[in-house]
């Protein structure tokens, strides 16, 4: 991947989808490698000392990852927030802002109060930072799924003490996603373009019963 040549600093490196990317390893994530992270003026120092670098890229990560985290203490929201905020404050030029939004954002209809407040959370953010700095790469990431995957519904499985009951509840479901490596490609071809970037391509589906099937029996590579 071109942009592990490159330097990465950012939120959320040590997280599912920074996983997938490979930027959990020789990677600078500034909250649990800098306490003094929220001073605008050490990582602008930081980054001046990066001489000959081509490359300086801030992925914009950290989130909680689940509905029973945000569920757990909401207020994780409200410190990536001021995270965003900090992050837009630093100097433009010494870095290029890649921002992990979520295709949820367009749904305002959610019924499930936690994901809804997700999504507005999301969108929120979206509109801030595009508005901030232009040059930033906004990705509207769909449902990524994978070997890697341990929170939201694989975790519901996987600690469902009905399985039977939670299938017969969701036996219609038919739940659209990429897997990850169609995730690691879309970013790869997009990370350097500016503005709100869509997936564009084809998606996968599966119903909710097979995507059981594969997480009890361990078959996540099958996705």
């Amino acid at each position: 991947m071109n942009y592990l040549k490159d330097f990465n600093v950012g939120t959320g490196l040590k997280g599912y989808l920074a996983t997938v990317l490979g930027l959990n390893r020789n990677s600078f994530d500034i909250i649990s490698s800098a306490p003094i992270y929220a001073q605008s003026k050490y990582i602008d120092s930081y980054f001046s000392h990066l001489i000959g670098l081509k490359q300086k890229n801030f992925w914009l990560f950290g989130c909680p990852s689940s509905k029973s985290k945000i569920r757990a203490d909401v207020s994780k929201l409200c410190k990536t927030l001021n995270d965003t905020t900090e992050v837009c404050n630093f100097d433009a030029k010494n870095y290029h802002l890649i921002y992990a939004s979520s295709e949820g954002m367009d749904d305002m209809n959610e019924i499930d109060k936690t994901q809804l407040l997700y999504n507005q959370y999301k969108a929120v953010l979206t509109h801030y930072i595009s508005t901030t700095i232009p040059s930033a790469t906004i990705l509207k990431i769909p449902r990524v799924y994978g070997p890697n995957k341990k929170a939201g519904v694989f975790e519901k499985i996987r600690n469902a003490k009905d399985v039977d009951l939670l299938i017969r509840c969701n036996q219609d479901l038919v739940i659209s996603y990429i897997n990850e490596e169609m995730f690691k490609s879309w970013v790869e071809s997009e990370y350097k373009n500016a503005g709100i970037i869509t997936y564009k391509k084809r998606k996968k589906n599966i119903k909710f019963k097979k995507l059981v099937d594969l997480i009890i029996d361990n078959r996540l590579d099958k996705l």
